[in-house]
Formats: C-alpha cells, sequence, structure tokens
C-alpha cells in the first residue's frame, strides 16, 4: 500500500513539473479582429433561417386552423342537394338492415 501511494505522487510531481515549461501561445495578429468578424457572419446567416421556420409555423396553424374551421361548421351542401346527386348519379344508400334485410329475402 505505502508503494502505490509513493507511485501516485511520483506521477503527480511528474505531471505537474511537466506543466510548468510551457509557456503561453501567441495569437497571430488580427487574430480575435477575424474571430470576430466570422461571429458576426454567422449570427447574420442565421436570420434568415429563423425567418424560414417563422413562416412555416405560420403557414401550418393557418392550415390547421382551416381544417378546423371546415370540420366544425356545417356543410353547405342541404340534404335536398345531396338527394339529388344521389339520384343524378344512380347512387344507392343502404343501410345494414337493408343488407340483412336482402340476405333473408334471397335465402327463402
Amino acid at each position: 500500500m505505502k508503494r502505490n501511494k509513493e507511485d501516485i505522487e511520483r506521477e503527480v510531481d511528474n505531471t505537474l513539473n511537466s506543466l510548468e515549461g510551457l509557456n503561453r501561445v501567441e495569437a497571430p495578429p488580427f487574430f480575435y479582429t477575424r474571430l470576430e468578424g466570422r461571429l458576426m457572419d454567422r449570427g447574420r446567416q442565421v436570420l434568415p433561417y429563423l425567418k424560414v421556420q417563422w413562416a412555416t409555423l405560420i403557414v401550418l396553424l393557418l392550415v390547421n386552423a382551416f381544417g378546423l374551421w371546415v370540420y366544425y361548421n356545417p356543410s353547405a351542401q342541404t340534404t335536398s342537394e345531396l338527394d339529388a346527386i344521389k339520384t343524378e348519379y344512380g347512387l344507392v344508400y343502404y343501410t345494414i338492415d337493408d343488407y340483412d334485410q336482402l340476405l333473408t329475402t334471397e335465402s327463402e
């Protein structure tokens, strides 16, 4: 146990001693000016994407509102208009009772 503790302390000392030899790195001239310019350009590029996102959200909300309005408002066609369309195209509307009645008359 004593041996492991000494090894750990030696490793810590070696690591700290290796950090002492490091010097501060010098940035190239006008580095911060160029960095600020890039960040500003990146900020300008984000703005059109936000506009597209807001426009898409507004269009989706309008489509949903129109869908709900159509769903909850009564239909513009009255029953007589629907009956006229049914008779014109020869459409027949059967209920389940009608089918049961047809099946019982065919089986007799």
